[in-house]
């Protein structure tokens, strides 16, 4: 009761004016727990803003109940082509800062060794039949071909819905790459960076999912529980785990760098 009291305020009140020693200790604790608390709301809440205020231009682009009600009931007026891919280039382009902002390190973490070092150890699958691929793709069989170069006349519908596809690939890798650092890694402090990646992918694909639906097309719905059954399946184990991570986030990069990079030939 003590505690509800100090807590529901919103403000530290001050110690009963007869208290034993008792309750003297309990009023200090909670005291001090209130305030941690009340800092912690306020430096998230300062968090938050910092970053509304950052990302003013995505304004309405990142809401997913907007999402849910507009696949519900998708506009019947096609947006221009050239807002569309505005829209796709700079969610894609903030996908890659943040990947980028930390991937250095993470790779390091996993392999004791550079991003570029690593990419060159384990080179991305071209094609189907790249027999110079690493050798991750053997055992993960659903991860897709990395995407080589830019089409010099793309088609705004095609390759709305390429991106679609490739990216609800890469968010089931992404869960993935989640399940291992919790079945196998005892340092949590890069979970919250896959987190936000696999966030902003998740705001990507409602927006592209909004633009598909507003074209007119029809989206694979399935391929996502259809990979996500696929990977739980599956038996983990730690084995060369390491390096099939740090492949599942290369990927990812290269494909949301392949999106960026053609819906940029629009504008």
């Amino acid at each position: 009761m003590v505690l509800v009291g100090l807590f529901s305020s919103g403000r530290r009140k001050s110690p009963p004016a007869s208290s034993s020693s008792s309750s003297l200790r309990l009023w200090t604790v909670a005291s001090v727990l209130s305030t941690v608390v009340l800092l912690t709301a306020a430096e998230e809440r300062s968090s938050r803003a910092e970053r509304v205020a950052r990302d003013s231009e995505l304004e309405g682009l990142l809401d997913l109940e907007v999402c849910s009600a507009a696949t519900r009931a998708p506009s019947k007026v096609r947006s221009d082509p050239n807002q569309i891919a505005g829209r796709i280039a700079l969610l894609t382009k903030r996908c890659l800062e943040y990947l980028d902002e930390h991937k250095e390190e993470y790779t390091n973490h996993l392999l004791s060794m550079g991003w570029s070092k690593a990419n060159a150890r384990e080179p991305p699958k071209r094609s189907e039949d790249d027999e110079d691929a690493s050798e991750v793709y053997d055992h993960e069989t659903y991860l897709p071909v990395v995407p080589v170069g830019i089409p010099t006349q793309p088609d705004l519908n095609k390759e709305l819905l390429k991106a679609y596809s490739l990216l609800q690939h890469y968010e089931v890798v992404l869960s993935h790459l989640a399940l291992d650092q919790n079945e196998f890694s005892e340092k949590t402090e890069y979970r919250k960076y896959i987190q936000d990646i696999t966030l902003e992918i998740e705001n990507l694909l409602c927006r592209l999912l909004i633009d598909i639906m507003g074209q007119g097309l029809s989206p694979d719905f399935k391929t996502r529980n259809k990979l996500a059954s696929e990977i739980y399946r599956r038996e983990h184990n730690s084995g060369r785990r390491e390096t099939r991570d740090f492949v599942f986030l290369r990927d990812t990069r290269a494909g949301l760098q392949y999106i960026h990079d053609t819906f940029s030939i629009f504008l």
